[in-house]
């Protein structure tokens, strides 16, 4: 077949097709067929295992699919998977939105569903790295003071050294690197006892900025950092999940190897970076100023 005969060909044939493909064919969708979600309003459910805080969502509606819109902590989610699940860690009420969909469109009304959680999920081997284990044993800490970034400030908790890291030893001499930092877990809830202690030298060092009581006293106040006398310390720690970040906080005025500011003497909340068993990376914010402290286990 010429190339002659293959032009004509198709100018006969091209109206025949275009024709075919009548209006009446590809009309469009049918709104009529989308779902209404006044149908499916008793298919939703959610099922919560107590102890390990996970989440399923379902939607027993084989002819739909689900559209979830929740927020997770942190951020919106929007998720089309039926049998959704997840470790949802801090306690609360939540509330998820869902709408069904099929082929022909998305409903245009939706559901709200609501689920409790009634404590914090907190993965047992975080217990495990930082008291030892989940039983009565505990575990000692120091500063990480042969490591560069030990210790440092920036502008918030996910950039804590941004302004400035402190290199390997470099707070030598100070009363920082004998302190030693004591962990335990009783075995239940979140939560155990702690124990400061300020080491050979018997103190804890100072912020510069730190003008009030106990520490004034030993203020020298020439702008540089202090050293002020405190006696061992025997108070208590917890968990505590603020959506996503994990937090490891103590008592008002409890002494965690240095004092930055009066915001974190009065509440002491460490944002956790990472806790391994070899390592315990948190950060300090009081809404200016991050400071990072990193401890090892004594040797």
């Amino acid at each position: 077949m010429n190339k002659t005969i293959v032009k004509i060909l198709f100018a006969i044939l091209l109206p025949i097709f275009i024709n075919s493909c009548s209006e009446k064919d590809y009309g469009g969708a049918d709104s009529s067929l989308i779902p209404n979600i006044d149908n499916y309003k008793n298919m939703f459910s959610i099922n919560v295992v107590s102890d390990s805080n996970y989440v399923t969502f379902n939607l027993n509606a084989p002819d739909v699919y689900p559209i979830w819109s929740y927020n997770d902590g942190t951020s919106n989610v929007v998720s089309t998977t039926n049998g959704l699940s997840q470790i949802v860690h801090p306690a609360g009420t939540y509330t998820v939105t869902a709408k069904v969909a099929n082929k022909y469109g998305i409903s245009s009304g939706s559901v709200t569903l609501t689920y409790t959680l009634t404590k914090d999920f907190i993965d047992k081997n975080l217990f495990k790295y930082l008291c030892g284990s989940t039983g009565t044993s505990t575990k000692q800490w120091v500063w990480n003071s042969t490591v560069d970034g030990h210790f440092g400030c920036g502008p918030d908790a996910s950039n804590p050294t941004g302004w400035w890291s402190c290199g390997a030893n470099g707070k030598a001499g100070v009363g920082m690197y004998d302190d030693i930092f004591t962990f335990g877990y009783a075995g239940s809830g979140l939560s155990g006892a702690y124990t400061y202690n300020p080491g050979v030298g018997g103190t804890i060092y100072v912020n510069a900025g730190c003008s009030f009581n106990p520490f004034n006293a030993y203020n020298p106040h020439d702008n540089n950092d202090y050293q002020a006398t405190v006696a061992l310390q025997n108070t208590t720690w917890a968990f505590k999940y603020e959506g996503k970040d994990l937090y490891l906080t103590f008592p008002a005025n409890t002494l965690v190897g240095y004092v930055p500011n009066i915001e974190t003497y009065n509440t002491p909340k460490f944002k956790i970076l990472s806790l391994t068993d070899n390592k315990l990376s948190m950060a300090c914010y009081n809404g200016s100023i991050a400071w990072k402290y990193e401890f090892t286990p004594k040797k």
